[in-house]
């Protein structure tokens, strides 16, 4: 028996792949039967394992990907960035600004519902590590943090495109006021 194309992409989500790889993503193809079931898997199993099948009905479904509560949206892409492996598909950050991977403006279009997930996510420490030459080498020389990619999703939301303080005692200062002001 052969796996369905949902479950591939729920597959490629828990081994943690990056979106470029997995073929049903890039091919980007869904018929209305596999647009309803992705809807249907994404809504009943709202966290990072549906990552592949939220960004694949983004690209391929627009309408069933539309009709999904923000709230949900919010909820797959901030689990996804709590917890994947290589956040590439997020974007990177750096002095000079950043720039969004593909998952970048599908957290911004969930507007004010990513914002307490992503202020959540502002305590959190843990190593963000990106894959890839150029990427790693960003990652690892300034140390990226989930929390600074909670913090560069939050001031997106406010209309702001933010610097990355290298020294990650700064980051830290500022993670901290953004989470006091986000939480009074």
């Amino acid at each position: 028996m052969t796996e369905s194309t949902i479950d591939r992409l729920i597959q490629h989500s828990r081994d943690g792949h990056l979106l470029g790889q997995a073929r049903e993503w890039a091919d980007g193809a869904l018929d209305d039967a596999q647009a309803r079931e992705a809807a249907g898997q994404v809504q009943a199993r709202p966290d990072a394992s549906s990552f592949h099948l939220l960004m694949t009905l983004r690209r391929a479904a627009p309408a069933a990907y539309a009709a999904l509560p923000p709230a949900t949206r919010a909820t797959v892409l901030v689990d996804t960035l709590r917890t994947a492996t290589y956040l590439n598909d997020f974007g990177h950050l750096g002095p000079g600004g950043g720039a969004d991977g593909p998952a970048g403006p599908a957290l911004i279009e969930t507007g004010e519902a990513a914002r307490e997930p992503l202020l959540a996510l502002l305590e959190d420490r843990d190593e963000a590590p990106l894959m890839g030459s150029e990427a790693a080498t960003m990652s690892n020389l300034y140390g990226y943090r989930r929390s600074d990619f909670a913090y560069r999703f939050l001031r997106r939301l406010d209309g702001e495109d933010p610097e990355l303080a290298e020294d990650p005692a700064d980051r830290d200062r500022l993670h901290d006021l953004l989470l006091t002001a986000g939480t009074s």
